[in-house]
C-alpha cells in the first residue's frame, strides 16, 4: 500500500499532529478557549473552527474572506497553545457565487443521468445550496489553492478542513484535462501541501483516495442496523487520525444522538471530539462535557496509540496503548459497553439493549434502582452512567420486572408521575427470512402453475419516495397472458393472544404508466385483504391473524393486474412483511420508596407495605401519581401567576430542576399591541418546559380554567411551540402555533372540584426552539355553586388535619386561610367549626378505625394547640349533635397521648433533592436545644454554618420552619453541581444525610 499510494506516515508530519488527544469544534468564543486551557493541554488540542468566514456555513464557495474576530480568536489560540484548522470546502462553488459561470462546465454530472451533482441541489433556493465541482479542473484547483494560502500567510493557521473530499465519483463528463475525478482529488492535496508548507490536512470520511494526504479524517457514523469493525483503522491508522463528525452534537444537548455516534466509534479509535459553541457549556453542570474532558485529559497525559500488536480478548472494541505501556480499551458488556482507562478506572459506562442493568453507578435524574441495579430502561435508547453514588433516601421506583421501561418521570416535592410500559418483546417471524419455507407460482385459469411468463417473487432492496426497505418483487405474469403470481408460506403460528400480519404495499418508481396492481392476502384459502393499489409510495398495513394462533397456517401473497388485465408497469412490491405475536397481557408488580407518606395516590390501589414501601400490581401501560405536598387552596378567581409553582425542564421524558431563557419569570408580553402579565415559557431544545402547580379545588357545581397563550411581537425564526394543559399527569388540551397573537382557551375542572389536582403547563419547541417566546397569561380559576366544605384541606378526606386548621384560624383577621372560613361567611368561628365536626364525627362514627389513623399522624406544639382550641369551642356548643360529641371524645383522648409523636429529635430528607439552587432541611426536636447546621462537600471541607439558635421543641417541616439553604458557600458564591453532606447538630444529638444539587 505504501509502495502504491506514497503515504504521507503522521511519524513524518509535524510533530505536534500525533500528540493530538482533543478536538474541538467550535466558534469564535475566545473565553471558552481561556477556560478550555485550564482544563486541558492546549498543545495537544486541536480546534476545528467552523463559523469563521464573514458568510455563513456552507454559504458563498468559494469565498474564503475572514468574519471581524478571527483573527483575534488564532492569536488568543495560539498565545495558549492550540493548534487551529477552520473550515472549507473543497469542491464547493455556491450556484449564486460569480464564479459558478465560470467553473459550471466542471460541475460533477451523474454518472447515470447526466444530472449535475451538488449539496442541496434540488433545493433552488436554499442559500447553502452549491456545485460539486470536479477537482481534475486545475483553474479550480489553481482558485482553491490561492484562496486557502491567503488565509494561511495572514493568519498562520495550523491545519485546514477540505469537506466532503470523499466524493470521488464516475463524472458523466468524462476526463477533464486527461483526468478522473481521483487524480483531480490527489493532485490538488499535492498543490495544497506545496503552496502551505507545514500545514496538515483534514478530511471528510476516510477511503484509499483521501488517506494518503489527509492527517485528520472525521468519521461519520454507521447505521444502528450495521456492526462497525476496525479494519480501516489497522489499515490506515499510520496514516491518519480519526475524529468526530462535524455532526456529531455536544453530549448535554442531543445525548441520544451523541451515543449512536459513540456506537460507531468505539470500534474506530476515533480521537476524543466535543463540540462547544460557548464558554458556558464548560460549566461543571455539563457533566457529559466534563467526563469528554476528563477522557481527553488521559489521551494527552498517556500519549495513546492504536494498539494492533496485542492480542484483544473477546469483548474489546478496541485497544491503545500508552508511551509508557499504558492500556486503554473499549469494552463490550452484559448491557452496553464500558471504556476502561489506564489503572482499570472507568472513564464511562453505556448502557443500551436492555432494561435492567447490574452497576453501582446511576444515571441523572433517573428515579428507578435498588440496592443491586438501574432498573426500567428503555432497551431502543442510550444512556451514559455518572459516578454519582444512586440516593437511596429520595423517591425512586426499587422494584421492577424485566422487560418494562420507565417511559416518562417527574418528582418534585409537589408529586411523583411514572409511566410504564412493556418494553418490545414482541415475538416476530420476518417472511424475507423464510424463503427457504416458500412455494411460488403463478395462477391461470384458476390452476396453480410454476413461475413463468415473466412473473416474479423474488426479495429485493427498494427505494420508493426516499424510503428505503427490503422486500419483495412481485410482478404478475405479462407475456402473452395475464395472471397472478403468487408467494405461499406453510407455518405454525404460535399460541399468542394477539398475532398480526405487518407489510407495506407499493409500486416502484419509474411505474408511473401502470394502471395499479391488485395486492391480496389469503389464509387457508380465503381473502384477508385485497387492495387496488396504483401509488408510488409505501402504504403501510396491518392484519390480524389472532383467529388463526397455535394454527398450521397457509398464507399467500397474490398480485393481480387488476380488472382490466393491464399487467404493463406493473413494478409492484410487497415491502418488510412480518408476523409479529405478542405476550400475554399479565398483570405486574411494582415497588416504590417513598420517604413521605402521599397525601394521595392514583390509583388508590397502591398499597402501603409499611418502612417507608409501596406496592402496585397493575396491567400496563400504566401511570402512577402520588401527591406529597399540601395544595395551594383555590377560591374563585384565583390566578396562577400568581401563586406558588415549580418550574422545570424535560428531556425525554424525563424530568429536572431548572429553565432556560428566562423560563417560568414572571413577566410581561406583549402581542399584537396586547400587554398581559404573563409566566415566560420558551421551552428548551429538544425538550419542554413544564410550570407545576398543586391545587386543592373548591367544591363547586362548575370549575372553570381559562387562559391565554402566545409569542411575543418577535420576528418568528422558528416551527412554532405547542402549548400543553396536563391534569394529574394526563393531556386535557393541546394547542401549536407559529403566528404572533393571544390565544384564549379554556378547559372544565368540575371533575375535579374538591379534590386536589396536579396542573402542568407545557410548552414544546417541535423541531427548533429558536425565537420561542412563548408566554401564559390570563390564567383564571373560576367557581360558580360554591359548596361548603369540612375537607378543609383538600386532601380527600375528612380528618383531625382540618379541625388543626380551623384552629389555627379561629377569630384571625385578616383570614390567613380562605378555606377554614367552611361557610363562606367572611369569619373563621365556631359554626364552621361545627360543620368540620359534623363531617369528622359521621366518618369516624361509620369507621372507628379512623381514629387509631390519626393517631399516627405527627404534629407540631403550635398544631397541638390549636386542636385544643378547637376542643373549647366545641365543648362550648350548647346543644351539640352526636356527631360533635364523638369529635369531642376523640379529641380529649387523642391530645392526652398526642405529645407522644414528637418526643424523638429526628434529622430528616432535605427537599427537593437534587435542587437548583435551594433546598430546605427538615427536622424534628424532642425538647428544646441549641440547633445547629454545617454542611460540607464530599471530601469533607466544610463550606457552611447555618447557626439556628435555640429552638423550642417541636416538628419543624414547613418552608417556614426548616433550615433554609440556598445552595451558596460561607461567602455568598453559588457551590458546585455534585453531592454534599450536612450533619445536624440539636444539644446532644448529631445526624448527617447527604444531599445533591444539579444545576
Amino acid at each position: 500500500m505504501e509502495r502504491t499510494f506514497k503515504p504521507w506516515r503522521l511519524d513524518r508530519m509535524p510533530s505536534w499532529v500525533e500528540d493530538i488527544g482533543l478536538v474541538v469544534t467550535c466558534g469564535l468564543d475566545t473565553k471558552m478557549l481561556d477556560k478550555l486551557a485550564e482544563q486541558v493541554d492546549p498543545t495537544k488540542t486541536l480546534l476545528y473552527v467552523v463559523h469563521w468566514r464573514k458568510d455563513d456555513y456552507d454559504a458563498n464557495y468559494p469565498d474564503y474572506t475572514a468574519r471581524e474576530g478571527f483573527g483575534d480568536f488564532v492569536n488568543v489560540a495560539h498565545r495558549h497553545g492550540f493548534r487551529v484548522m477552520p473550515h472549507t470546502d473543497i469542491v464547493g462553488v455556491s450556484s449564486y457565487h460569480p464564479l459558478y459561470a465560470k467553473f459550471e462546465k466542471f460541475q460533477v454530472r451523474d454518472p447515470w443521468d447526466g444530472k449535475p451533482v451538488g449539496w442541496l441541489w434540488n433545493e433552488i433556493d436554499n442559500p447553502h445550496r452549491f456545485a460539486y465541482i470536479n477537482l481534475s479542473s486545475s483553474e479550480f484547483r489553481k482558485h482553491f489553492v490561492q484562496q486557502l494560502r491567503e488565509v494561511w500567510e495572514k493568519y498562520r493557521v495550523d491545519a485546514f478542513h477540505l469537506d466532503i473530499s470523499h466524493v470521488v465519483i464516475n463524472d458523466a463528463n468524462g476526463l477533464i484535462e486527461g483526468l478522473n475525478a481521483g487524480q483531480g482529488n490527489a493532485l490538488i492535496h499535492e498543490e495544497l501541501a506545496s503552496a502551505m508548507p507545514g500545514v496538515v490536512f483534514s478530511g471528510e470520511h476516510l477511503h484509499e483516495v483521501t488517506f494518503f494526504r489527509e492527517s485528520f479524517a472525521q468519521r461519520g457514523k454507521l447505521p444502528s442496523e450495521v456492526t462497525p469493525h476496525p479494519i480501516s483503522s489497522f489499515l490506515f491508522s499510520p496514516y491518519t487520525l480519526p475524529y468526530g463528525h462535524l455532526g456529531l452534537p455536544n453530549p448535554d444537548k442531543e445525548p441520544q444522538l451523541y451515543q449512536e455516534f459513540l456506537g460507531s466509534y468505539e470500534s474506530w479509535g476515533v480521537l476524543p471530539t466535543l463540540r462547544l459553541w460557548s464558554v458556558e457549556e464548560l460549566d461543571p453542570e455539563h457533566i457529559e462535557a466534563q467526563r469528554i474532558l476528563t477522557v481527553a485529559q488521559n489521551w494527552q497525559e498517556l500519549g495513546l496509540k492504536p494498539d494492533f500488536q496485542t492480542h484483544w480478548a473477546t469483548e474489546t472494541l478496541f485497544r491503545y496503548v500508552g508511551k509508557n505501556g499504558e492500556t486503554v480499551t473499549y469494552e463490550t458488556t452484559g448491557g452496553g459497553t464500558t471504556l476502561v482507562l489506564s489503572g482499570e478506572d472507568v472513564g464511562y459506562e453505556r448502557v443500551f439493549g436492555v432494561t435492567q442493568v447490574k452497576t453501582d453507578r446511576s444515571l441523572p435524574n433517573w428515579h428507578a434502582y435498588n440496592e443491586m441495579r438501574i432498573l426500567g430502561l428503555n432497551p431502543e435508547k442510550f444512556y451514559l452512567l455518572s459516578d454519582v453514588p444512586r440516593d437511596f433516601s429520595q423517591v425512586h421506583i426499587n422494584s421492577l420486572p424485566e422487560g418494562v421501561s420507565v417511559t416518562e418521570s417527574r418528582v418534585t416535592e409537589n408529586a411523583a408521575l411514572f409511566r410504564f410500559q412493556k418494553a418490545d418483546v414482541s415475538l416476530e417471524i420476518d417472511l424475507l427470512s423464510q424463503f427457504h419455507l416458500l412455494r411460488t407460482g403463478i395462477i391461470f385459469n384458476g390452476e396453480d402453475l410454476p413461475l413463468q411468463k415473466g412473473a416474479t417473487f423474488h426479495s429485493t432492496q427498494v427505494s420508493i419516495s426516499g424510503i428505503r426497505k427490503s422486500a419483495i418483487d412481485s410482478h404478475p405474469p405479462h407475456q402473452d397472458i395475464s395472471g397472478d403470481t403468487f408467494g405461499e408460506w406453510e407455518l405454525l403460528l404460535p399460541d399468542s393472544h394477539k398475532i398480526r400480519l405487518e407489510f407495506d404495499i407499493g409500486l416502484a418508481e419509474g411505474s408511473e404508466n401502470s394502471d395499479g396492481v391488485t395486492f391480496a392476502v389469503s389464509v387457508q384459502g380465503n381473502d384477508i385483504f385485497r387492495r387496488h393499489y396504483a401509488e408510488q409510495r409505501w402504504d403501510h398495513i396491518s392484519l390480524d391473524l389472532t383467529p388463526y394462533r397455535g394454527q398450521h397456517l397457509k398464507l399467500r401473497f397474490i398480485t393481480n393486474p387488476g380488472h382490466n388485465e393491464n399487467n404493463s408497469w406493473d413494478w409492484a412490491r410487497w415491502g418488510e412483511p412480518k408476523i409479529i405475536s405478542e405476550p400475554p397481557d399479565t398483570l405486574t408488580n411494582i415497588g416504590f420508596f417513598l420517604p413521605n407518606d402521599p397525601i394521595r395516590k392514583f390509583p388508590e390501589t397502591v398499597k402501603n407495605q409499611g418502612n417507608e414501601l409501596y406496592s402496585l400490581e397493575t396491567k400496563l401501560p400504566a401511570q402512577i401519581l402520588f401527591h406529597f405536598a399540601h395544595a395551594q387552596q383555590v377560591v374563585s378567581s384565583f390566578n396562577l401567576r400568581d401563586a406558588d409553582f415549580i418550574v422545570g425542564l424535560q428531556f425525554d421524558n424525563v424530568f429536572r430542576l431548572g429553565n432556560v431563557h428566562g423560563s417560568g419569570e414572571r413577566s410581561h408580553g406583549t402581542v399584537n399591541g396586547v400587554k398581559k402579565d404573563t409566566i415566560a415559557a420558551h421551552p428548551p431544545d429538544d425538550g419542554q418546559t413544564i410550570l407545576q402547580f398543586l391545587l386543592s379545588l373548591p367544591q363547586a357545581e362548575d370549575v372553570m380554567f381559562s387562559f391565554s397563550m402566545g409569542f411575543l411581537d418577535e420576528e418568528i425564526h422558528g416551527d412554532g411551540v405547542s402549548f400543553q394543559v396536563l391534569l394529574n399527569g394526563y393531556n386535557r388540551f393541546k394547542h401549536t402555533t407559529n403566528t404572533p397573537g393571544w390565544t384564549d382557551a379554556q378547559i372544565s375542572l368540575s371533575e375535579f372540584a374538591g379534590k386536589t389536582v396536579l396542573l402542568e403547563l407545557v410548552t414544546d419547541p417541535r423541531e427548533n426552539n429558536s425565537w420561542d417566546w412563548a408566554h401564559w397569561a390570563d390564567l383564571l380559576i373560576t367557581a360558580d355553586g360554591v359548596e361548603p366544605s369540612g375537607d378543609v384541606n383538600a386532601d380527600g378526606t375528612v380528618n383531625i388535619l382540618d379541625m388543626v386548621i380551623i384552629g389555627q384560624n379561629l377569630g384571625q383577621k385578616p383570614l390567613p386561610n380562605s378555606r377554614a372560613d367552611v361557610n363562606k361567611d367572611g369569619q373563621v368561628n365556631v359554626l364552621d367549626l361545627v360543620l368540620v365536626a359534623e363531617d369528622f364525627g359521621e366518618k369516624v362514627a361509620a369507621a372507628p378505625v379512623e381514629i387509631e389513623i390519626a393517631k399516627t399522624i405527627s404534629f407540631s406544639s403550635e398544631e397541638l394547640i390549636a386542636v385544643q382550641r378547637s376542643l373549647r369551642t366545641l365543648e362550648a356548643v350548647p346543644e351539640k349533635s352526636s356527631h360533635v360529641k364523638i369529635v369531642i371524645q376523640f379529641l380529649r383522648t387523642w391530645l392526652a397521648s398526642a405529645n407522644q409523636s414528637f418526643r424523638k429529635t429526628k434529622l430528616l430528607p432535605n427537599y427537593p433533592n437534587p435542587f437548583n439552587p435551594e433546598t430546605w432541611i427538615p427536622y424534628q426536636l424532642a425538647r428544646p436545644a441549641e440547633v445547629s447546621l454545617h454542611i460540607y462537600t464530599v471530601d469533607g471541607r466544610l463550606i457552611r454554618t447555618l447557626a439556628l439558635g435555640h429552638q423550642l421543641e417541636g416538628i419543624y417541616q414547613s418552608k417556614d420552619r426548616a433550615v433554609f439553604w440556598d445552595g451558596r458557600n460561607e461567602v455568598g458564591e453559588p457551590v458546585a453541581s455534585g453531592a454534599y453532606f450536612y450533619t445536624f447538630t440539636a444539644g446532644d444529638f448529631t445526624a448527617t444525610r447527604k444531599m445533591l444539587i444539579l444545576k
